[in-house]
């Protein structure tokens, strides 16, 4: 009988050592921190930090003390644990020229747009007033001129210092952790001090880490400052292959290829190759919201009016014609319809994409807009009957859905690939009754069903002549994305929190705040006739099509669930994830890489 409480008592003493020692380790740390602080050595202060979250706010505290809020705030970046930097920002407001402490203010300087000093300088002395600007203005002018923040391409910034200027040139001058390699001469140093690959550069597989664009991203914000252009585009991503965990840093990752962009005509980013839309950080931070928030379902619905429909069963009944007068008659009565977005917000970019997608695929399949040769619309698809008469007056219902071919991850589930075109159109007959009533039939038959199987099969096809069909795809690839990282709780494994990108009601203020558009409610109702000449005894019928009805939904539950994922075991597949850990930068600043 006393064995077993010899055993556990043994148990309980080794996890109370166990504990008092990460105690001793996380109080060491923040000892050693602070007594660097006291000599003013911050950057050893950070080393002697290491990951312990309390120590390294203690560092950015003495940095703003000290006048440096943006030093202070790449201390706050290395942060791990979302809630902790939240908190951390928090206890600092964001003044009209710089971060300063809540406690009250320091004798820190302050520098005015032109890289003057102006105000007190700190108290350890130094000079009281001088002019960087020039020599400011010679760095960025022809040190990597196209990656300065300030002129208008890239992240790096400077602004004057108490000892001269400092840089913070984040992709220019990297701070990076002690090498084994030895330089030999000037050009070794440079070659270690100058950036990544440009960001422009065409890449097969880009990684981004999504935990550390959260942070970045937020940082900027905590300086009053607009996500960068690359943060946006999500460092030119066209297309998400993979979606990667590596626990033991606590990193979320997705990759694919990548390239140069820019804006076009319409104001969007597209690809400088083949002029196809990037992916949007705004889009994906939509999706993610939708898939902890909203179950992950979404979409857009367009649909005809009750009223409507039953006015226009009747006009056609009632009214005799076929030239431009009836017709109108025939659009005034079938009116307006009605838009409904679900599950994101009706006013955000990712909403306007589903309902534009939608409309031009009808407009296509009405044979308003051009389409492709192996796409014909509906109308040229019409035949008359055995005897010789045209179809009943119905509503079409097309819609796009999901179609992706299955999910393949690792054994460990740290890894997963999504595979297919990504987008298919569905369809159904509705009939209509004499209440303007819609009669599902639960099938579609004739052209209905033949012009949404083709246009699936042709989609790639229509995306090229159509951008707005990759956009549509572009958000489908982040919803999965999202929902992947619910389903398989990639976030909790990773220890991600998403403060900025997923946040609570009482934190929308200092959350992404998403880009807004006038939302639209409804939509004029396009109708068109086709004509077709029996070549029996020479009638001409006209048939009409209207109503067209349908939109977007997107339910990503089976796809995305556990017993979907395919276990894949091929070396070139589950050989992504050493890679990207492998090459992932040290400075957690560095949120992408190829």
């Amino acid at each position: 009988m006393s064995q077993p409480i010899r055993i556990e008592t043994f148990v309980s003493r080794f996890f109370l050592f166990a504990i008092t020692l990460a105690c001793s380790v996380h109080s060491t740390c923040a000892q050693d921190a602070q007594q660097f602080l006291t000599d003013g050595e911050f950057s050893c202060a950070i080393d002697a930090a290491g990951e312990n979250d309390s120590a390294i706010q203690q560092v950015a505290q003495a940095q703003l003390a000290n006048g440096d809020g943006t030093a202070a705030l790449r201390t706050i970046g290395r942060i791990r644990d979302g809630k902790a930097r939240t908190n951390a920002l928090n206890q600092m407001q964001l003044s009209g020229d710089g971060l300063s402490s809540g406690s009250g203010t320091s004798g820190s300087e302050r520098f005015n747009s032109g890289g003057s000093i102006t105000g007190t300088m700190p108290n350890g002395g130094g000079i009281t007033a001088a002019d960087f600007s020039t020599l400011m203005q010679l760095i960025q002018g022809t040190v990597s001129a196209d990656s300065w923040e300030t002129n208008g391409s890239g992240n790096g910034t400077m602004f004057p210092y108490p000892t001269g200027v400092y840089v913070d040139a984040e992709g220019i001058l990297n701070r990076t952790k002690t090498s084994k390699r030895k330089l030999t001469s000037t050009e070794d140093f440079r070659d270690q001090m100058l950036p990544r690959v440009p960001v422009q550069k065409h890449s097969d597989m880009r990684k981004v880490s999504l935990t550390r664009l959260e942070r970045a991203v937020q940082l900027r914000a905590a300086q009053g400052k607009a996500p960068t252009e690359t943060m946006r585009c999500l460092a030119g991503l066209t297309q998400v292959r993979y979606v990667m965990i590596d626990p033991d840093s606590g990193e979320v990752i997705i990759a694919g290829p990548a390239g140069d962009w820019k804006t076009d005509g319409k104001g969007k980013s597209v690809s400088v190759v083949d002029q196809q839309p990037v992916l949007s950080l705004d889009d994906f931070v939509v999706c993610l919201r939708n898939a902890f928030k909203a179950s992950g379902k979404f979409g857009c619905a367009i649909v005809p009016r009750k009223a409507n429909l039953a006015a226009t069963k009747q006009y056609i009944s009632n009214t005799k014609g076929s030239g431009k007068k009836w017709e109108n008659g025939l659009r005034d009565a079938l009116g307006q319809q009605d838009i409904d977005v679900f599950g994101i917000p009706s006013n955000c970019h990712a909403a306007r994409v589903l309902v534009e997608a939608d409309y031009h695929m009808k407009l296509i399949g009405m044979g308003i807009e051009p389409t492709i040769p192996s796409v014909p619309s509906y109308l040229d698809r019409v035949k008359l009957d055995a005897d010789g008469n045209p179809p009943p007056m119905d509503v079409v219902r097309w819609w796009f859905a999901l179609n992706y071919e299955r999910l393949f991850s690792n054994e460990a589930k740290t890894l997963f690939e999504f595979r297919g075109p990504g987008v298919k159109v569905l369809a159904e007959t509705e009939f209509i009754n004499n209440d303007g009533d819609r009669i599902h039939t639960g099938k579609a038959v004739g052209p209905t069903s033949s012009f949404a199987r083709d246009f699936t099969k042709s989609f790639a096809t229509l995306a090229e002549a159509y951008p707005i069909y990759n956009e549509l795809k572009n958000i489908f690839d982040l919803a999965i994305v999202a929902n992947l990282i619910r389903e398989h709780e990639l976030a909790k494994k990773a220890g991600w929190q998403m403060p900025f990108f997923v946040s609570t009601d009482d934190e929308k203020s200092k959350s992404w705040q998403t880009e807004k558009f006038k939302a639209a409610d409804s939509v004029d109702s396009v109708i068109n006739r086709h004509i077709i000449r029996d070549r029996r005894d020479g009638e001409t019928m006209i048939h009409t099509l209207i109503g067209v009805s349908g939109g977007v939904s997107f339910d990503p539950a089976e796809f995305v669930s556990r017993k979907n994922a395919k276990v894949e075991r091929d070396i070139e597949f589950t050989g992504q994830l050493p890679a990207a850990v492998e090459d992932m930068p040290s400075e957690p600043q560095q949120w992408w890489w190829d």
